[in-house]
């Protein structure tokens, strides 16, 4: 059977899925779109797929099996870094050392939008409204 059509397509997606990650297409599979598929395939490569600074970081963080050959390790890390720039290494090597709270702000959609010095400043600027924050907060505590 050739599966050519974007309705079979989407079909066979949905059989293949299991039922928590098929609940993320309800919305798709409600619309009744002639693009479901399109529009699935884009929903779930969204949705999984990991951000520039979680594929540096496992990319960093990966070490082979105790008896996994080296051209093995690397062919299973390389697909982490593809489109990984100097410049995006430099970012993770700077966010890493930043407050949790500041890291998890800046490491989605701001890792790619910011340069790296746009992202030092950016670090900064939440680092020090965190802080005053924290200042506030115990200044009205009662002792």
């Amino acid at each position: 059977m050739n599966i050519s059509s974007s309705e079979q397509k989407f079909a066979a997606l949905l059989r293949l899925m299991d039922q928590s990650t098929s609940s993320l297409l309800s919305q798709v599979t409600r619309a009744k779109s002639s693009t479901a598929y399109t529009e699935a395939k884009t929903l779930l490569i969204k949705e999984f797929s990991l951000s520039k600074f979680d594929r540096v970081k496992a990319y960093w963080e990966a070490k082979p099996a105790a008896d996994e050959k080296l051209t093995l390790f690397s062919s299973r890390v390389e697909v982490l870094v593809e489109d990984i720039t100097m410049e995006d290494i430099r970012k993770y090597c700077i966010l890493r050392h930043a407050p949790p709270g500041v890291r998890l702000q800046l490491a989605g959609s701001h890792f790619d939008k910011f340069s790296v010095s746009d992202l030092l400043i950016e670090a900064d600027t939440l680092t020090q409204r965190a802080n005053i924050d924290t200042q506030v907060v115990a200044a009205l505590q009662p002792k």
